[in-house]
């Protein structure tokens, strides 16, 4: 085996050569892509429409795990997808495909994990489509209407339908912190947020996760947060974290962590959604990062007098100490010397009715 090992000196210009080869035939690959975007017609169907859908396939295939795209014809390709294949087309614009759609949606998505690339997307009105896209493919999702019962499944009518919707929310979570969503305007905001509000209802797994990504991307900015927290997300939160597995609990813990800041969803959260039962159940999560970010939401919550009695009356208090329990061994055991109060002594104390 060693005797047919390349020497070691050899093997970096090796490696350079395959990679030189690759970007060579990638962009070869994205060139042909750019001649059928540049024809508006082609979503309509026939060879050309399938040739684009493989050249997309092998962009995506290529270019997958790829976060810069430096080239002046990614830059084109950026341009042409979003101007010719993403942006609303006025007749005579054939109808695109599902499938075509799809593939369009996740090369865009692909594109604009480099932040040049959603300077342009910005610049030729992007944002726009995004929002008023995002909020048909919600509607679609639940069907026609947004009531109680629409929303207990997906209409499902489309097999890409819910693809479709996750590579939206995909994009969306991009430009959860860019000045130019900020201030953008109130409309796009606006549809983005009410999309995702809805959107917490789904029953659809995949969905579902990526939209509690996206909300917590928003959540992390102020002036996402505090529209956000006047939609009503209380009752669809606790929902998740009493019914999902620990995975989307974490997501919730972290959205409830950015939302109880705004005092109207804590009182909602405290109040009628009847949110503190469920906060304090799950410290005792063995995923650590539940009881972070609950402990945290605790913290805001009890700010209110009414929202500290209820913890008290539920038992909380001890519960916290529960935590701090084990801690507090390893320190005394690492540090005997140390004089601290005993935290067993402290719930008895609370038990009899001390308030401090």
């Amino acid at each position: 085996a060693a005797a047919t090992m390349a020497p070691p000196h050899l093997l970096e210009p090796m490696k350079l050569e395959r990679n030189e080869s690759s970007t060579r035939t990638g962009l070869s690959n994205v060139r042909s892509l750019l001649r059928l975007l540049e024809d508006a017609l082609v979503p309509g169907g026939g060879e050309a429409a399938e040739e684009e859908k493989q050249r997309l396939d092998d962009y995506l295939l290529q270019n997958g795990q790829r976060y810069s795209f430096p080239a002046p014809e990614h830059a084109a390709l950026c341009r042409l997808l979003v101007t010719r294949r993403f942006l609303p087309q006025r007749p005579p614009q054939p109808v695109q495909a599902s499938d075509h759609r799809l593939r369009v949606l996740q090369s865009l998505r692909v594109l604009l994990r480099d932040e040049r690339h959603r300077d342009t997307f910005v610049e030729l009105g992007g944002l726009d489509a995004l929002g008023e896209t995002l909020a048909a493919s919600t509607h679609e999702h639940f069907g026609e209407g947004v009531g109680d019962d629409a929303l207990l499944s997906p209409r499902g009518s489309d097999s890409y339908a819910s693809e479709i919707l996750v590579e939206l929310l995909s994009i969306t979570k991009r430009f959860a912190d860019a000045e130019a969503l900020l201030a953008h305007g109130g409309g796009v905001a606006r549809a983005l947020h009410e999309s995702l509000a809805l959107l917490l209802r789904s029953h659809e797994a995949l969905v579902l996760q990526c939209a509690l990504v996206a909300l917590a991307q928003l959540l992390r900015t102020h002036a996402h947060r505090e529209p956000l927290a006047a939609l009503g997300l209380a009752e669809p939160l606790l929902r998740i974290l009493a019914e999902y597995e620990v995975g989307f609990k974490a997501l919730v813990a972290e959205c409830v962590g950015w939302l109880v800041r705004e005092k109207e969803f804590a009182r909602e959260l405290a109040g009628p959604a009847e949110g503190l039962p469920v906060l304090l159940s799950l410290l005792h999560a063995d995923d650590s990062r539940l009881p972070l970010a609950l402990l945290g939401a605790l913290e805001a919550l009890i700010e209110a007098p009414a929202a500290l009695r209820e913890v008290r009356q539920l038992g909380g208090l001890q519960v916290v100490l529960a935590l701090l329990g084990p801690a507090a061994q390893r320190a005394r055991a690492e540090h005997p010397t140390a004089v601290g109060p005993d935290p067993g002594a402290i719930a008895s104390a609370d038990g009899e009715g001390g308030s401090q």
